[in-house]
């Protein structure tokens, strides 16, 4: 995983420029403890829709299993990341409920704010970069999992806190045409699509002039 940075940028330890937490696993929740409607938000990486948490899709825990574990207590901008089984897929807290916490599976990863701007971490962690990171981590393993401890080892360039800003909103912009773009294309093949469906339809019942 060779890469060159500029040479102003540093290089630096996930573990030295973010807070990184998971549940332990001894506080792990089963189902008979899932609570609908009220309680705290429980957070799994099922709940993740387009880089945020659905907190409409959450399970609720009681406040004492809430208060069990202060250090995974979220709040807004944290960034979040699926270590078991399908490993890497990222949300975004944003609206954070008043109680909101983390089933096993998922880091919490909390930046540094005079190190690290929240936004550029969530894109390095979604480039192919992280992938080969992955990658590499759980190779020959039958079960997939990402350890706290090797993921505290993962090494990103680091700009300037204001390049990384830069960065993050220039990314912003590119990504938002893009996925504008993608939504158009998905619209149209699904026209597409339904003409198909109605051209055969109309052929095989003979409504057309062949």
């Amino acid at each position: 995983m060779a890469w060159r940075i500029p040479e102003h940028w540093e290089a630096s330890k996930i573990k030295f420029i973010a807070y990184v937490k998971g549940r332990i696993g001894f506080h792990g929740l089963n189902s008979s403890e899932f609570q609908y409607g009220e309680g705290a938000h429980l957070v799994t990486g099922n709940d993740f829709d387009n880089y945020e948490v659905a907190w409409d899709r959450c399970r609720r825990i009681n406040e004492e299993r809430f208060y069990e574990d202060p250090s995974i207590h979220l709040q807004d901008n944290d960034l979040l990341i699926t270590k078991d089984g399908t490993i890497g897929k990222t949300a975004i807290v944003r609206n954070c409920p008043n109680q909101a916490t983390l089933n096993s599976g998922i880091f919490l990863v909390r930046a540094k704010e005079k190190l690290c701007f929240f936004k550029y971490l969530f894109y390095v962690v979604n480039s192919q970069y992280f992938k080969e990171f992955v990658i590499l981590k759980t190779c020959g393993s039958t079960i997939k999992h990402l350890y706290q401890s090797d993921f505290h080892e993962f090494k990103i360039p680091i700009p300037l806190l204001k390049e990384q800003e830069q960065i993050a909103n220039f990314l912003d912009e590119k990504c938002e045409k893009i996925d504008s773009l993608i939504t158009k294309i998905k619209k149209q093949i699904e026209l597409i699509k339904e003409y198909k469906t109605t051209l055969i339809n109309e052929a095989v019942c003979g409504r057309m002039n062949l």
